[in-house]
């Protein structure tokens, strides 16, 4: 101390240099903080999740994520109880499905894409804390924006409140437009669930004298117009069947649900055509957004054919291809939001790729049952223009046609080959006639062939070659215009068969017929020619 110079200034630490500092500890200090907090939940995450595996194993309950995560734990009994009524669909949780995923069992932690223990919790009690009837359809007909059910809300009422508040809330435009509206109103839950009670042409009628919507204002059952609910039952009921069925038409619609028949030619609002099919097929009818794009299963047309008895349901869907059990399965599961095409559907619901002809799909499907499907996934590899492809028959899909098939048991090679010579027979088809030389400036020593052997240097000369000998040359006509590729073709009383080689004369493939081995005089004669020219 007696060597320091007090009166030194550059001894000490300016005031901002000290601040810094202490600025720079105060952040480590918080750093070290923010880690211990991260550990300390880290550790009291797996703490909760093994007490809740434990409690979960105790009462067998495979989800045991409802009772680690959420703010409270559901009731043990709730939770049996909706395994067991969500195992017949979703099966158990983390069980292997058929398609090697994981099974989820229905649930969902945070509610998105199923019920969470919160969820569980809350329908246990609107149930009565029971496993009622009314407990396990709400479980079934679980939806993250389903209605607002009550304890003391029977089973009955339950049904047709949700029936009635999907067919409300999907139909929103045809409603306003029907009624001519321009703001929803607000109904009672009674109300909703009267609605929930009719068909759906009934409905129709019941809404089409609603009045505008005041603040405040709720109506109820009484609002509804049930004078225009009992004028469409006696249509319904008097006259021919031909008779009421030639009234389901659009005009015929607005006249009924409204009192005003629609000048000739006056444009028809997409909702009331929807009113219009909901009358001739009730249990087919999709109300919703995509109709008023045109978009559905089933058209007008087809709902008056359907119900006069001039189509089969089954014709009316995929454009024919499904039977009509099929097609009666396919319109009865899209009769809710989330319209799936009918291809789609029907691939998904046999386990096989989309495809346009319901006849491959259910080849696919027999390949599948009988263990062949390696078949489909199996690389194959094949020579042209020079390379070679690889490629699987999932590759090819979109060239296999329905006249493909015969039986729907044939193996995949089998199936295969008929597409080939289906689309070499229309390759032949389309280029006999094409004369045009596909490469010039040929190397000289084709010129000094001998007669046996020839140039095949167009379409045609390709397309008859491929034809003559059952093999792809025809589809060499790219390779040869590049010039990657010249093509031979040897002619002689031992025989046919074709050649591929370079501007060097180094042969890449020497075929005979049908891809097989050319005659061994040809070898000897091809051999010959290139050591001459040489």
């Amino acid at each position: 101390m007696g060597n320091v110079n007090f009166r030194n200034p550059s001894n000490f630490k300016s005031s901002s240099a000290i601040i810094a500092e202490g600025l720079e500890d105060w952040n480590e200090i918080k750093a070290a903080r923010a880690a211990c907090a991260v550990q300390s939940e880290e550790i009291v995450q797996k703490r909760r999740i093994r007490a809740a595996k434990q409690w979960a194993a105790a009462y067998d309950i495979t989800y045991w994520p409802a009772f680690a995560f959420g703010d409270k734990s559901p009731c043990r009994k709730a939770m049996v109880a909706a395994e067991t009524v969500l195992a017949v669909k979703h099966g158990l949780y983390g069980e292997i499905r058929q398609d090697g995923l994981r099974s989820t069992g229905g649930f969902d932690s945070y509610g998105h894409h199923g019920l969470s223990g919160q969820d569980v919790q809350k329908m246990w009690f609107l149930a009565g804390c029971k496993d009622t009837a009314k407990f396990q359809f709400l479980i079934k007909n679980w939806a993250k924006d389903m209605p607002d059910f009550k304890k003391g809300d029977s089973l009955p009422f339950c049904i047709n409140y949700q029936r009635g508040w999907r067919w409300f809330n999907a139909n929103n435009k045809g409603i306003k437009a029907v009624a001519g509206i321009r703001f929803m109103p607000w109904l009672s839950r009674k109300a909703i669930a009267a609605l929930g009670r009719l068909s759906p042409t009934l409905r129709w009628a019941a809404v089409s004298s609603l009045p505008e919507w005041e603040d405040a204002v709720v109506l109820r059952i009484r609002d509804l117009d049930w004078d225009a609910v009992k004028r469409a039952q006696d249509l319904q009921c008097t006259g021919s069947a031909k008779v009421r069925l030639a009234l389901k038409t659009p005009r015929a619609i607005i006249k009924e649900i409204t009192g005003e028949l629609a000048p000739v030619g006056w444009y028809i609002e997409p909702p009331l055509v929807n009113a219009a099919i909901a009358a001739l097929v009730p249990h087919y009818a999709m109300d919703r957004e995509l109709w008023d794009m045109g978009i559905g299963p089933i058209s007008l047309q087809d709902a008056k054919d359907l119900v006069l008895g001039k189509k089969t349901i089954g014709m009316c869907v995929a454009g024919g291809q499904f039977t009509d059990k099929i097609a009666h399965q396919y319109l009865m599961e899209n009769n809710t939001p989330g319209y799936v095409d009918a291809m789609s559907w029907y691939a998904r619901r046999i386990g096989v790729p989309t495809h346009r002809s319901v006849k491959v799909m259910d080849w696919m499907s027999y390949l599948q049952k009988k263990g062949w499907w390696g078949e489909m996934t199996k690389e194959r590899i094949q020579h042209v223009g020079g390379e070679e492809q690889r490629f699987t028959a999932l590759d090819l899909l979109d060239e296999i046609q329905e006249e493909d098939i015969l039986t729907g048991k044939e193996g995949v090679s089998v199936i295969l080959r008929r597409a080939s010579e289906r689309s070499g027979e229309a390759f032949f088809q389309a280029n006999k006639e094409d004369y045009r030389t596909l490469r010039h400036g040929l190397p000289t020593w084709t010129k000094k062939m001998p007669k046996w052997m020839k140039v095949l240097n167009t379409r045609s000369a390709l397309a008859n070659e491929g034809r003559d000998l059952k093999h792809c040359v025809g589809g060499y006509i790219t390779a040869v215009e590049t010039g990657k590729s010249i093509i031979l073709s040897i002619s002689s009383r031992h025989g046919r068969s074709t050649v591929e080689c370079n501007d060097r004369m180094v042969v890449m493939q020497h075929r005979g017929e049908s891809n097989g081995v050319p005659p061994s005089r040809h070898d000897q004669l091809l051999r010959a020619f290139f050591n001459k020219m040489r």
